[in-house]
């Protein structure tokens, strides 16, 4: 009878020992699920130089936002202006010849067609930065009214300023002075030597690759030549004439 029973016995406890072994290996199981794990070991600390690294990049990238934003902007003013001037004189019925120079003002008086810039040389922000120089030197101080006398889009330095007939793809990709190509810099060293900046703008249409026929590049060569033989001493006397003609305006009491 015990004999008959060791079967049993034998698988009784070959049971129990598989009970224990799979209840230890699910216990195992269970503590690797919802044991804590180790946070520290697992989050990487940059260095202070990786987070400077990283700051500058994003500082740099902000940067280069700001800058394509205001070139843009430069360039939409720039464009804006030359399509006021369009819009104020298509009623003319003397027509911009390319390559041709005057005044700006005189030359506001002729229809662009929708085809042709008055582009200044030296440019007009060069011309009022000098005057802004020579208002500083000679310790004057203008009116509201009489500054934009002078200073005003189409004030006494505006349409006193040499200009040349350009086309507009040309004024728009070769100029060295449109729209954002003329940044503060620029401004400040062409204020400081006009002749000079006069020269380079000249260079700069004349040969680029321009959309000007032989008749235009004669002209333009004409023209630009005489406006670059007045020198940098001239300019400031022209401009102190503006600044002494505007200081005329009475002010009001």
């Amino acid at each position: 009878m015990v004999a008959g029973l060791l079967p049993l016995i034998a698988f009784a406890a070959l049971s129990v020992v598989t009970i224990i072994v799979l209840a230890w290996y699910a216990k195992k199981g269970l503590d690797e699920i919802f044991k804590k794990p180790n946070v520290e070991a697992r989050v990487y600390i940059p260095t202070p130089e990786e987070l400077a690294e990283d700051a500058k990049k994003k500082a740099d990238a902000a940067a280069a936002g700001k800058a394509e934003a205001d070139r843009k902007a430069a360039d939409a003013n720039a464009a804006a202006e030359m399509a006021a001037d369009d819009a104020t004189t298509i009623l003319a019925k003397a027509e911009l010849d390319c390559g041709e120079s005057g005044s700006y003002g005189a030359l506001l008086k002729k229809n662009g067609k929708n085809k042709y810039d008055r582009d200044h040389i030296p440019s007009k922000a060069a011309l009022q930065k000098a005057a802004l120089d020579q208002l500083d030197e000679r310790q004057i101080e203008l009116t509201d009214k009489q500054a934009a006398v002078l200073f005003g889009p189409y004030g006494m330095i505006s349409k006193a300023g040499a200009t040349v007939v350009t086309l507009k793809n040309d004024h728009r990709l070769l100029s060295e002075t449109y729209g954002s190509k003329n940044n503060v810099a620029k401004i400040e060293q062409d204020a400081k030597e006009l002749q000079l900046a006069a020269i380079r703008d000249a260079k700069a249409i004349q040969n680029g690759a321009n959309e000007m026929d032989a008749k235009c590049q004669k002209k333009y060569k004409n023209s630009t030549k005489k406006i670059t033989s007045k020198t940098h001493a001239q300019y400031i006397s022209e401009i102190n004439a503006m600044i002494d003609g505007v200081r005329k305006i009475p002010v009001k009491k």
